[in-house]
């Protein structure tokens, strides 16, 4: 009666798992715009990806001159920088230089002088050159305050960039330090989990002999054989926590892209 009670229990939960597979499976059709009856062709999961190489305190190091949002900050910083630098440049005075240079020879007009002279004429013309050098030098005498006001503007401005890159550079760090313990602990609980996985089969195989012998009842072998596969999908549940802990950590880096991320777990 308990062998039964245990074969109707697993039933029920195979039956429950079948349909969880089909909606998944129609979920991941409708994301992707397939039709809702395309099967799809799983690939193993035995996948174990490396982790980055380097320290916490080194991945960090690399997101700080890597990440695109942490670059973008650095950039807005340079460029308040350089606009406090422009401020201070207004009243230099300012030199504008040009040049010319040639002559004025017109063929045309050389066959007709030529044509109307008793003696061959020299050809060609003397040149000319011209050399400018234009100052300016401008002095707001009453401005009302106007330069006073930009000139604190763009020490805010500077301020602002500054506080912008160390938080963004605080978060870039944060970011790859989460992410590079929550790697460390998936590589544990996955260590773990194998060997989990490998006792509940052999426990598996030895309430099967001791069933065959006469030693254990036949509930105790489901219960072993429930145990194993509970082992199996905390195995599953392992890996693909892991390789979900070493995607988000390339990508905290910001030295992958969304391509190279996950171009070894094809």
């Amino acid at each position: 009666m308990r062998a039964q009670i245990s074969w109707y229990q697993t039933s029920s939960n195979l039956a429950g798992a079948q349909a969880d597979e089909e909606n998944a499976r129609e979920n991941l059709a409708q994301t992707i715009g397939a039709p809702l009856t395309t099967q799809f062709v799983y690939p193993s999961i035995d996948l174990q990806p490396p982790l980055p190489n380097g320290t916490s305190e080194t991945l960090q190091n690399i997101a700080a001159g890597s990440r695109p949002d942490v670059l973008s900050a650095r950039e807005s910083l340079v460029a308040a920088r350089q606009t406090r630098k422009t401020w201070e440049r207004e009243l230099a005075p300012s030199a504008q230089i040009n040049g010319s240079f040639g002559n004025q020879f017109s063929p045309t007009a050389f066959v007709q002088e030529q044509a109307q002279s008793p003696v061959p004429l020299p050809r060609g013309s003397p040149g000319f050159w011209q050399v400018g050098v234009t100052s300016t030098f401008t002095l707001p005498l009453v401005d009302y305050g106007q330069r006073h006001f930009e000139r604190l503007s763009d020490d805010a401005n500077i301020s602002n960039a500054e506080v912008a890159l160390s938080q963004t550079t605080l978060q870039a760090q944060l970011d790859v330090s989460q992410a590079y313990r929550a790697a460390q602990t998936a590589t544990t609980q996955l260590g773990l989990a194998q060997q989990e996985s490998a006792l509940g089969l052999q426990s598996a195989r030895i309430a099967q002999l001791q069933y065959k012998i006469g030693v254990i009842a036949l509930a105790d072998v489901f219960q072993a054989q429930q145990t194993s596969i509970q082992a199996q999908d905390d195995l599953i549940n392992a890996r693909v926590n892991y390789v979900e802990a070493v995607v988000k950590l390339r990508v905290s880096i910001g030295t992958y892209d969304a391509h190279t991320a996950v171009a070894d777990l094809r």
